[in-house]
């Protein structure tokens, strides 16, 4: 593929497409060989159990997923919220809800909430004592924010205290997903378990999502500023790179076990995690 002197949507398209068709052909060419895709691993052998394959994979489905039951209303702390990018949503499924973030995050949607008329529903924080009682809420929703914090047992710890027995903690966050806005840890889906499990949580579902070739591609995308094309990152959205691979398990009457290849090779995952009642 030859370089455009400016930013083209069909190079862009054309140079997605062959990655696709390259995946495609690995799984021709594994097929060929007589080999079975090998969805299984120890990973996901350790966390199996728990992973759910959603067609949905947006903040509200996984909101509407968590909520049910904490039943009509409900306390909920929107944990890292920056923008508060997720509000508007928890309300309408019936949390009555706080903000919580960095004292000085760099996050710049963030600036937004500053003199608006939420700005008494956020507080901030110095990114390890959380300002709240202990069991003040009944849920702590964080979606991509535990990659970006200092120190995770700490982190972990405080969400467990300000939460009330049996209460719900869930979100997403990052497995394969590149370095971004001072992201810190990227969490393997059995790393997530042990810490979940050693700060008195259990973790009940883990939907893996976008695959992280993709993600991969998206940063690479930033880094060389094709940002001119805003489709950029929809076109590696839509191709579905890994989707041969989906296909081809439907095919043999296996698509039960996508899930497992997905959980190996996402870039982020959405988790629920209960709170001991103890």
């Amino acid at each position: 593929i030859t370089p455009p002197l400016k930013y083209d949507r069909n190079v862009s398209k054309e140079l997605v497409e062959t990655i696709s068709e390259a995946i495609a052909s690995l799984v021709s060419m594994s097929v060929a060989t007589g080999a079975l895709i090998e969805p299984r691993s120890q990973l996901s052998g350790d966390v199996a159990g728990m992973l759910v394959d959603v067609p949905d994979f947006s903040a509200g489905a996984w909101i509407k997923r968590a909520v049910r039951p904490l039943g009509e209303s409900y306390s909920c702390l929107d944990f890292g919220c920056g923008n508060a990018a997720h509000k508007r949503a928890l309300e309408a499924s019936g949390a009555f809800w706080t903000g919580c973030d960095l004292v000085d995050s760099i996050d710049p949607k963030s600036l937004a909430r500053k003199g608006s008329d939420m700005a008494d529903q956020v507080v901030t924080y110095d990114g390890r004592d959380l300002p709240f009682e202990d069991s003040s809420f009944d849920c702590v929703w964080s979606w991509q924010a535990l990659e970006h914090v200092e120190d995770i047992e700490k982190s972990f710890s405080e969400i467990n205290r300000v939460l009330r027995p049996n209460g719900v903690f869930f979100g997403s966050t990052s497995f394969l997903e590149p370095y971004h806005a001072r992201s810190t840890f990227s969490y393997t889906l059995y790393g997530f378990n042990i810490v979940c499990r050693r700060h008195g949580f259990e973790l009940c579902e883990i939907a893996p999502s976008m695959d992280g070739l993709s993600y991969l591609l998206k940063k690479l995308g930033s880094i060389l500023q094709i940002a001119e094309g805003p489709d950029f990152h929809d076109l590696i959205e839509r191709a579905d790179l890994l989707g041969s691979i989906r296909e081809r398990l439907t095919q043999e009457g296996r698509a039960e076990e996508w899930v497992h290849i997905a959980a190996q090779l996402c870039g982020t995952f959405r988790f629920i995690a209960r709170k001991s009642a103890v």
